[in-house]
């Protein structure tokens, strides 16, 4: 297998696991014990300020519209592709302490846990392997010639 499909299916599998890691509680919600499910029901943090609510959502859109983007410049090997990936990735990090407390089952964590391990081995091969060289211009014409 080339390096072009290794990173090519790494960038789709992560995609795919991400997407089947957010779904599979709420298609199955038998797999979070209902003590649990009730314990975080019932949790409450306060009313949230709502320009905090509303800046949180709209960058959660920015961020899953934008990851999309990125994989598919990522997929063309596109030289904005690979750092808008980087950087959407970096801040998607950081926004999680905002999220405050979250409930998964085992499941659903270990699809998304696994599919931002492919996601990162994905950047890691579009800036430090050979693969590099196709993201810039002069690079994907020395390797196609």
């Amino acid at each position: 297998m080339s390096q072009t499909a290794i990173f090519r299916f790494l960038v789709l599998a992560s995609l795919v696991l991400a997407i089947l890691g957010s779904l599979v509680d709420f298609f199955m919600p038998g797999l979070v014990p209902q003590e649990l499910n009730d314990a975080y029901e019932a949790y409450d943090p306060g009313e949230p300020q709502l320009w905090l609510a509303l800046a949180m959502g709209i960058l959660a859109l920015v961020l899953v519209v934008g990851a999309i983007v990125g994989a598919v410049g990522l997929w063309l090997f596109k030289r904005w592709g690979r750092g808008l990936s980087f950087w959407l990735t970096a801040s998607s990090i950081v926004t999680y302490p905002f999220l405050g407390p979250v409930l998964y089952s085992g499941w659903s964590l270990m699809l998304t846990e696994v599919g931002m391990m492919l996601w990162g081995a994905a950047l890691a091969m579009a800036y430090f392997s050979e693969l590099r060289l196709r993201f810039d211009g002069e690079g994907a014409r020395v390797l196609a010639g």
